[in-house]
């Protein structure tokens, strides 16, 4: 065997070992030191599963000859890189990717810019294909014909001119109508490109569809809506739809297109659902029922969980239902019965009576034909503390008395299902020392988010040495405990200094950022995670000395009253500022600067309600400004930060020094809000009044993850009243409520509505 190994995660290498001499018929085993990282068959191939280091042991036995070799396998992960981009329609284009990135980009790390840097695209969707190395990238916007494009993810970049000219074919995408079931008209306009240039026409003023046959109602509206109703199976319709650019000179552009009326659900559609315990976790602000479908519904023992489920038919649209029905095939087993039970989507309530495995069996009706589905269901004990993680931020601390100086134990606990655990105890005690002075910890735990609770520790004058830190989890119900410990080392300051008159007088100390949070959400559903706190502070030797402080706005020291540090060199004054991607903020020169939060110029806040404390050490960057109604627009909020990397940068200034010296750090504000959409259910208003015009929209927002209750469009924005008897409307304007903020969403429809 060879002593080393790489494989990627996926991949599979072989590390088969050599027996000699050939003739031996000794017997050979492998065995992997984690199967985590990477696991081995009896034949000496290692297939590579996570990345890290794992160690594959071959062991000869001969008789009573015992022999061993050893292969240390490095697995790496596989990168997901943007090996191409190419334009589909005049505001999309498909990216291809070199691994599966569906799990590594999201929309927010996709960007789209005129190669000459004059415009920037919002990206709306990402569709990404089963294996994730392609995606469907659809923009708010679209290109403008004959215009070079950069599109941007992760480190690599693609170019390419862009393609919009003029409607030269128009294909009908509906070939059938279910009986008795209204039926749109879709259809897809194509330049000679074959580039899909729907988005970018007119659609209100340049198509015309017609509809000839065996049908039983109609509805033609100009612009771009039409549907059909059909009432007899096997009776057919002509659909023609025909564009005309109103161009004088022009020639018309249709398409014809039969349409033949099939029985209702003849083909079962495939069942979407996903189980939560006690709410609609997923849901947030947009369609829950088009999220990711569960394969199994786990319920405890004793206790009852909630089942969303719905249909899609072949076309990945979701089927409405009259009604839906539930049995379970083994009551004794799990019990269930419908919460919700018409519509786009089912609630169905499960009770976990005894432990084994049952099938819900849903019967959804239309048109009075049933069409059955299947739902796996098993039931477990009831969810008892299985895991537990301690983490320590500082496992090497100074002993210097600074107050604000403390470290951090993250504890994770987990159920037997691999579900965040939050019913419980956890107490934290320093293992007994000899040591003294004693390093400070918190006795309990605080639970600060699902399954996460959080403890600090100080060193503050403690003894120089090593610590040990025990933690006991107790589940409140089974009373079984986990026990875990972790090692900090304190090392005295006195000591590192050359004396403590040295330490007094003044050392030559370095300056470095903390950051409490790397990474903001703006999803109102995890507010924990919604602010990012910046300190800075003084090393000596590479060891804290100190936050750094102001003193009533006009002097600046190094650590509180109690920590008597005195730089060498005397700081005058310190400059702070944030920079988001190429835009470097203003900044005031004084003690801890002062961060705008909607920066002259700006026309949207890229920072929000940054809190300057000159008389502390600390600066709040907080990514959700609370104070009032929260506004969410693609084109940007003055209530809430701009997703990307931003850099947080403080410039120092000292006394014997011409120049200065500069600290950055960078947090990533981002977006994992699922938005909700807008419907226009007619074009034709009872006046243009917004009222009567938002009486003919519909929208599914539900971030208060209350399925039975749908909240409201408020009003409209970017409206123009034509002189035709037609208003265009850009946005309508969502309103939902969350915690104690009230959230408003632009969201864009860009629809012209008459009045007739």
């Amino acid at each position: 065997m060879a002593s080393t190994a790489t494989v990627d995660v996926g991949s599979k290498v072989s590390v088969a070992a050599t027996v000699a001499p050939k003739s031996a018929a000794p017997s050979l085993t492998y065995v992997s030191s984690d199967e985590s990282v990477a696991t081995v068959n009896a034949a000496g191939e290692v297939t590579g599963v996570k990345a890290g280091e794992a160690v594959i042991t071959a062991t000869m036995k001969c008789g009573t000859v015992k022999k061993t070799a050893k292969t240390t396998v490095t697995v790496k992960a596989v990168v997901a890189e943007l090996s191409a981009v190419k334009q589909t329609a005049s505001n999309a284009f498909t990216a291809t990717f070199t691994a599966d990135a569906s799990k590594t980009f999201t929309k927010e790390d996709i960007k789209v810019s005129s190669v000459d840097g004059a415009a920037e695209f919002a990206v709306k969707t990402v569709e990404y294909s089963a294996d994730g190395l392609t995606a469907k990238v659809t923009l708010f916007n679209n290109f403008t014909n004959a215009t070079a494009y950069k599109v941007t993810c992760g480190e690599k970049n693609f170019e390419f001119t862009a393609q919009v000219g003029e409607v030269s074919r128009v294909v009908i995408n509906t070939a059938s109508a279910e009986k008795n079931v209204e039926t749109s008209i879709d259809f897809t306009l194509f330049d000679a490109a074959g580039i899909d240039v729907t988005p970018s026409v007119a659609l209100d003023t340049t198509c015309y569809v017609t509809i000839n046959g065996s049908y039983s109602a109609a509805s033609i509206d100009k612009p771009s809506k039409a549907t059909i109703t059909m009432d007899t199976v096997g009776d057919k319709a002509d659909v023609t739809v025909t564009y005309n650019s109103n161009v004088a000179g022009a020639q018309d552009i249709s398409a014809t297109q039969t349409i033949t009326c099939t029985d209702p659900k003849a083909v079962q559609g495939t069942k979407l659902f996903y189980q939560t315990d006690s709410e609609n976790a997923k849901s947030q602000c947009a369609k829950f029922y088009l999220g990711l479908s569960s394969d199994t519904v786990t319920v405890t023992e004793g206790n009852n969980g909630t089942v969303y489920f719905c249909a899609r038919d072949a076309k990945d649209g979701v089927i409405s239902y009259d009604e839906y029905n539930v049995e379970s095939s083994n009551d004794a087993i799990a019990s269930a019965s419908m919460t919700e039970n018409s519509g786009k989507f089912a609630e169905i309530s499960v009770s976990g009576n005894t432990i084994g495995n049952a099938t819900l069996n849903v019967r959804a009706t239309k048109n009075g034909k049933d069409t059955f589905y299947t739902i796996p269901v098993t039931v477990i004990k009831e969810a008892e503390l299985a895991s537990m993680t301690v983490t320590a931020d500082k496992t090497t601390m100074s002993n210097v008395k600074d107050s604000e100086y403390a470290g951090t134990l993250t504890i994770n606990l987990l159920d037997q299902k691999g579900q965040k655990m939050s019913s419980c105890n956890v107490e934290c005690e320093l293992v007994e020392t000899s040591l003294a002075p004693k390093l400070d910890v918190d006795s309990f735990a605080v639970n600060v988010a699902p399954g996460v609770y959080k403890a600090t520790y100080r060193a503050v004058d403690a003894a120089e040495g090593r610590f040990t830190i025990k933690v006991t989890a107790a589940d409140n119900r089974t009373g079984k405990t986990i026990e875990r410990r972790v090692g900090i080392n304190v090392k005295d300051i006195n000591t590192i200094a050359q004396n403590a008159a040295a330490k007094r007088e003044g050392l030559k100390l370095t300056y470095q950022i903390e950051l409490d949070n790397k990474t903001v959400d703006l999803n109102p559903s995890d507010t924990w995670d919604d602010s990012v706190t910046a300190k800075l502070y003084a090393t000596y030797n590479g060891m804290f000395a100190g936050y750094v402080r102001s003193t009533s706005g006009s002097s600046i020291s190094i650590g509180d009253a109690n920590s008597g540090i005195n730089p060498a060199d005397a700081i005058t004054s310190i400059e702070v500022g944030v920079k988001y991607g190429t835009t470097v903020y203003s900044t005031s020169k004084v003690l801890y600067g002062d961060f705008k939060a909607n920066p002259a110029g700006d026309g949207a806040a890229n920072l929000c309600d940054v809190v300057n404390a000159t008389t502390s050490a600390a600066i709040t960057f907080n990514a959700v400004n609370t104070s009032g109604t929260i506004e969410y627009s693609p084109e940007g909020s003055t209530t809430l930060a701009r997703t990307g990397l931003y850099t947080i940068r403080y410039e120092i200034k000292e006394a014997s020094k011409t120049t200065s010296t500069v600290k950055s750090q960078t947090f990533t504000v981002k977006n994992t809000m699922k938005l909700p959409t807008v419907s226009v259910n007619s074009r034709i208003a009872d006046s243009l009044n917004d009222a009567d015009i938002i009486a003919n929209l519909s929208t599914d927002v539900d971030m208060n993850n209350n399925t039975s209750e749908h909240e409201s469009i408020v009003k409209l924005d970017e409206t123009k009243t034509n002189s035709n008897n037609t208003k265009t409307v850009k946005y309508a304007v969502v309103e939902d409520t969350y915690g104690n903020g009230t959230w408003h969403f632009f969201i864009p429809i860009n629809a012209t509505l008459r009045y007739e």
